[in-house]
């Protein structure tokens, strides 16, 4: 990584996104004029002097970017780099993308019966709604051959979730938009969307998938977290439902013990009326994607491809 950092440190610093106007055709560095930071051969950024907080995590290298239409992912890149973390430890944080994905399978018979084993196994039980088969949607019996469900992680860590109190993603994989060191082109590209689904995938739940089994759906601007969320569906083999849950019910790394599955539009209906049980409850809804009519009407749309 040795020509990677030799451009980052080569390159024009900025500390405000403002002064990139300075530099047209360039790239620039957003980042303090107080710390230091080191591109890594993961393609990850280690800094030190931006304070304990953020220099004891290890994030990405991203592209500030300028929103034109959230919902088509109409998006202009700017010249502009910087340190995830550093984005996130500033009062404004840069406009940047992210990707995140829904998890949906079409179920067999025998992955059908193989549910309703997994429900009376009764394996979590700390609240009410911490069920395998989520309790606000229709009946389990009512499922037949071919239709479609949604895979939810069951978070322990993080996003208000606890091993006490464990809260329903509706996220299945997805994270920042990373821009990454091209050793052959020898410059920082931008991963595509569906590559980073498919690392973000590997990397949250052990599997791997195709790009013909990723269907973005749209975006949105989350104004809270200054992001153009880029969201998608990810088609899972329901034969491979089982290997998901073994993988996730031990996958403490990633604060995940489990899987919950449900119907999609139900679930979405829910959360409108009661985000508390979700990953980020009321705090996080109104920024969320299920109060995003038009991107959630294309992806019940798509849900429901199997009835």
């Amino acid at each position: 990584m040795e020509k990677a950092n030799e451009y980052l440190h080569n390159i024009p610093q900025i500390s405000r996104v403002e002064e990139a106007e300075k530099y047209v055709g360039r790239d620039v560095m957003l980042f303090s004029d107080k710390a230091s930071f080191t591109f890594r051969s993961d393609n990850l950024v280690e800094t030190n002097g931006l304070g304990a907080k953020w220099d004891k995590k290890i994030r990405d290298l991203i592209r500030v970017i300028k929103i034109e239409n959230a919902i088509d992912i109409k998006y202009a890149k700017t010249n502009i780099l910087t340190p995830l973390m550093f984005a996130e430890s500033s009062s404004d944080i840069p406009w940047h993308l992210n990707t995140q994905g829904i998890l949906f399978t079409k179920v067999s018979q025998k992955t059908i019966e193989w549910i309703k084993s997994e429900i009376k196994a009764n394996r979590y039980g700390k609240h009410e709604f911490d069920k395998f088969w989520l309790p606000f949607c229709k009946n389990v019996d009512e499922v037949k051959a071919g239709d479609v469900l949604c895979i939810f992680n069951r978070r322990v860590a993080g996003w208000d979730g606890s091993h006490e109190r464990p809260v329903i993603e509706l996220l299945g994989a997805g994270g920042h938009l990373p821009t990454i060191w091209d050793s052959e082109k020898e410059c920082f590209r931008e991963l595509e969307f569906k590559e980073n689904f498919q690392k973000e995938f590997t990397e949250e739940l052990g599997g791997k998938i195709d790009k013909k089994d990723i269907v973005i759906f749209g975006g949105y601007q989350n104004d809270a977290t200054h992001e153009l969320v880029v969201l998608c569906g990810i088609e899972i083999k329901d034969e491979e439902l089982m290997s998901l849950q073994e993988y996730a019910i031990q996958n403490i790394d990633e604060d995940t013990e489990g899987i919950y599955l449900g119907t999609f539009p139900e679930t979405i209906d829910y959360y409108r009326k009661n985000p508390v049980p979700f990953a980020g409850g009321e705090k996080a809804a109104p920024y969320n994607f299920p109060n995003r009519k038009e991107l959630m009407e294309r992806a019940i749309k798509y849900s429901e491809l199997g009835n």
